[in-house]
């Protein structure tokens, strides 16, 4: 916890909370996905380990999940997961084709904050998730605001929009469908 204070106090812009997320916002951003099936799972500024391990205790033995973090200083968080499902990519969201074949993903989760990034970042991180991702499947996105709204329905037109109150702060999360 330590060092994620001290993160949001020197890089508060992408940092977003004093604080992790609360387990009953991972809990929110996961609960339409059907675990039953093996998956392929990308994470988008996984941060710390809170939504990741809810995910790893859901998902299946042949399911993986490759989580994108550019900030190394949350590696105090992700190097304490020893799960050979899981794999972090140490580079920005926006080049999540150099990793991912187009049409693989099942479900994209992120916490990308839309909000602090450049325009042209953001369309292509959107851009670039929907591309990744299987015909039907989701990109599930929490934002603590409602500015990037239009950018997230320009680029996924179905979506659901759910808010968690028991999270601080509270978060709005976007369950976004590839059509």
């Amino acid at each position: 916890m330590k060092a994620f204070v001290k993160e949001f106090f020197l890089n508060h812009k992408n940092t977003w909370s004093i604080i992790p997320s609360s387990s009953f916002l991972a809990k929110s951003m996961i609960s339409s996905i059907d675990f039953s099936e093996d998956l392929l799972i990308v994470q988008l500024w996984p941060w710390t380990w809170i939504i990741t391990k809810t995910i790893l205790k859901k998902m299946s033995k042949n399911s993986k999940i490759i989580s994108f973090e550019n900030n190394k200083n949350f590696d105090v968080y992700l190097s304490e997961i020893k799960d050979n499902r899981f794999k972090v990519i140490y580079d920005s969201a926006e080049n999540i084709k150099n990793y991912i074949s187009k049409d693989k993903v099942d479900v994209i989760i992120s916490g990308v904050p839309l909000w602090s990034i450049s325009d042209v970042i953001k369309e292509k991180i959107l851009v670039e998730s929907k591309i990744s991702l299987k015909i039907w499947w989701k990109f599930i996105q929490f934002q603590y605001f409602l500015q990037n709204k239009n950018d997230i329905k320009r680029i996924f037109w179905k979506y659901k929009l759910e808010y968690q109150l028991l999270n601080f702060p509270p978060a709005f999360i976007y369950k976004c469908k590839k059509t």
